[in-house]
């Protein structure tokens, strides 16, 4: 596979990627956002142009990695990460040929790769950028576990998931640089804008979510606000295992009975039913109208998620989601789980 051409990173921001890498080996858990820029206030602007285009990316945590193209810049300090990888790759893949879409816990994993247990869960958050994994935990907690998606057998070698990493990036700037018709100025505001973290639904749905005694919804969230920029495809994979995961918690925790191979849309209407969000429960036409267009935006993300996510094989003329479609199809889901949460909670209510 050959790269597009881009442009490499200066000196300067090799610096910051290489002082990054180097916190990063150090703490396990990538660079604290806030603090690292404070220090580095005169060189935001490279920091900033780094993330936009590829080489640095943010966490949910507030943290900055090292992109895969990013570790690919760096040269030789970051080649023990990429053996790791490469390790836990070959693992994994074989695994899935055996048993498809059935998770491993890291414990298991570092066992089989001979690594440390942190060593273990810091390759895999750099893995995890890559739209092979159909699920994913917090590495660092007990029991933490990684599911491999359909899509890791298209790629043989880890290195050939690094290659198209950076296939992608280089893509990325290029669409970013064509499409740039501002002035300078112009661009300058619309970057202020684009470093804001998130959005103000991003900090509710968070906070809401959080509040379900489960690692699997916080962890799928977390993943699907990850991938919005990054991985689109992997985004709205996500998104899509978001409300998937919601709602099993609500039927589980209502003794509801489901089965494992049901569907969203049906996994959504068995919740709905329970929770008389189902049009047919209500006689107000505007209530049917608005509980039927949620209804609408469950199984339209089911559709999206068919037609451009990395859950399915593609044809050559299939079409490659945009960061757009992602942050559509995140959103949305965002909404939605919180919607079923809080009515949740609130008929729990005495």
């Amino acid at each position: 596979m050959t790269s597009p051409m881009s442009s490499r990173p200066s000196e300067a921001a090799l610096t910051i990627l290489r002082e990054m890498f180097a916190a990063t080996q150090a703490s396990k858990k990538g660079v604290e956002v806030a603090p690292y820029r404070v220090r580095r206030e005169d060189q935001r602007g490279l920091i900033d142009d780094l993330e936009r285009k590829g080489y640095l990316r943010k966490d949910h945590s507030q943290r900055y990695w090292l992109s895969l193209s990013g570790l690919a810049e760096i040269g030789a300090q970051s080649k023990p990460i990429f053996a790791w990888c490469d390790r836990l790759f070959t693992i994994l893949r074989k695994r899935y040929r055996l048993h498809p879409q059935t998770a491993i816990t890291v414990s298991q994993l570092s066992k089989q790769a001979k690594l440390s247990l942190p060593n273990t869960a810091l390759c895999l958050r750099y893995m995890v950028e890559a739209s092979c994994w159909g699920y994913s935990s917090d590495f660092e907690l007990e029991g933490a576990n990684i599911t491999s998606a359909e899509s890791i057998l298209d790629y043989k070698t880890f290195h050939d998931v690094v290659e198209q990493a950076k296939i992608n990036r280089a893509t990325r700037e290029r669409s970013d640089f064509r499409s740039t018709g501002f002035t300078e100025n112009a661009t300058r505001q619309f970057d202020f804008l684009n470093q804001t973290p998130f959005t103000p639904s991003d900090a509710t749905a968070s906070a809401i979510l959080s509040r379900i005694d489960t690692r699997h919804v916080s962890a799928a969230w977390q993943k699907a606000l990850d991938r919005r920029a990054v991985d689109p495809e992997g985004a709205i994979t996500a998104a899509r295992s978001l409300l998937e995961t919601v709602c099993k918690f609500i039927l589980d925790e209502e003794h509801v009975t489901y089965s494992d191979t049901m569907d969203l849309p049906g996994l959504y209407q068995l919740t709905a039913n329970k929770l008389k969000l189902a049009p047919s429960q209500h006689t107000e036409e505007i209530f049917k109208r608005v509980l039927g267009s949620c209804q609408n935006v469950v199984e339209g993300l089911g559709t999206l998620r068919n037609k451009l996510s990395d859950s399915h094989g593609k044809s050559k003329q299939a079409v490659k989601p945009a960061a757009r479609h992602a942050e559509l199809a995140v959103n949305l889901a965002g909404t939605m789980a919180t919607f079923l949460v809080a009515t949740w909670e609130a008929r729990k209510e005495p």
